[in-house]
C-alpha cells in the first residue's frame, strides 16, 4: 500500500527556524514534542480498549491506551526528532491490535498510530512553524 502525502507549510516552517538562528534545533524540539503529544492524543482515542472477539486477548482493557508514550526530543546538531509509541507490559497486545485490521472493535480500531499520524502529516510543517513563529517573531 502506498501512501502519499502533500506536506504545507515547509516554507514557513523554513523561515521561522531561520530566525530562530543557533536556537532553532531547541525550538523545533519544544515544538515537535508537543505535536507528537497532540498525535497521540488523537491515537489514545483511536485505541481499541476491551476484549471479547471485537478486540481479543486483552488481559487488562485499557492498559494499551494508557501504555502510550511520548518520549523527550532527541537533538543532534542539527537533527530533531521525536519517538512516540504504544507498548511497554502491552508490546505484544499492542503490535496485534495495531497490524490486524481485520478485528472489530466495539471502541477503537486498528492502525490506531499510523492514522493519527498520517492525519496529522499533511499540516505537521505549518503547526511546528506556528509553534517556533511564537518563540521567534518577525520583527
Amino acid at each position: 500500500m502506498a501512501v502519499t502525502i502533500r506536506i504545507k507549510g515547509l516554507d514557513d516552517l523554513r523561515t521561522a527556524l531561520a530566525r530562530a538562528g543557533p536556537q532553532a534545533p531547541a525550538a523545533l524540539a519544544g515544538a515537535l514534542k508537543s505535536q507528537a503529544e497532540t498525535i497521540m492524543t488523537t491515537a489514545k482515542r483511536r485505541t481499541p480498549v476491551g476484549g471479547g472477539p471485537y478486540s481479543p486477548n486483552d488481559p487488562h482493557p485499557g492498559q494499551l491506551r494508557g501504555s502510550g508514550t511520548v518520549l523527550h526530543p532527541r537533538v543532534s546538531g542539527s537533527s530533531v526528532s521525536v519517538t512516540l509509541g504504544f507498548g511497554g507490559a502491552a508490546k505484544d497486545y499492542a503490535l496485534r491490535q495495531h497490524e490486524h485490521t481485520e478485528y472489530r472493535h466495539h471502541v477503537g480500531r486498528s492502525k490506531y498510530l499510523e492514522s493519527a499520524m498520517i492525519d496529522a502529516a499533511p499540516t505537521l510543517a505549518s503547526a511546528l512553524a506556528r509553534r517556533v513563529t511564537r518563540l521567534f517573531p518577525p520583527v
